[in-house]
């Protein structure tokens, strides 16, 4: 009995969408080509508009990859897009990888579905005072040297009789 539900399970498992990190999918891209894939990783960038639809990247164990939608209220429900400063939303997204689209001619995801698992948020960066002092010290070092500079150029000029 247990070995019949563990088949039904593996059986039913494998309908659906390969949930494979971005690595696999992009280290073995004939294996999922045309595959329905899911991948959890941060929006990152912005939602992007073209002719036929929007795209979207999404950002997984340090590597990138481009959606496709043809329906832009799938992104309604994001709140935070990845930036500088900005942790973007932590979502699961489900799609048709695709390893040399067709219609896009590049690699990318047709987006099905997208739901946030994480809501993202503005992250505050904070500059250490010790470095503000070692930034003003630098400061007045260039400003001082730019100063000597142009004082010796005015005095060469001088010598020479071209005064300016």
């Amino acid at each position: 009995m247990k070995i019949k539900i563990i088949v039904l399970i593996l059986c039913c498992t494998s309908l659906g969408a390969h949930a494979a990190d971005l690595k696999a999918i992009l280290s073995f891209p004939d294996k999922f080509n045309e595959q329905a894939v899911e991948i959890e990783g941060e929006l990152i960038g912005e939602l992007l508009k073209s002719t036929d639809g929007f795209w979207a990247n999404i950002l997984s164990d340090g590597l990138g990859i481009g959606f496709f939608t043809e329906n832009k209220t799938i992104f309604d429900k994001v709140s935070y897009w990845g930036a500088y400063q900005i942790q973007g939303d932590t979502v699961l997204a489900s799609g048709t990888f695709y390893k040399d689209c067709l219609v896009h001619g590049e690699t990318d995801i047709h987006l099905q579905r997208l739901e946030v698992i994480k809501p993202g948020n503005v992250e505050v960066v904070s500059v250490l005072p010790f470095k503000r002092k070692l930034a003003k010290i630098f400061g007045i070092i260039c400003l001082t040297l730019l100063a000597i500079y142009l004082i010796k150029l005015l005095v060469i000029r001088f010598k020479h009789g071209k005064r300016t």
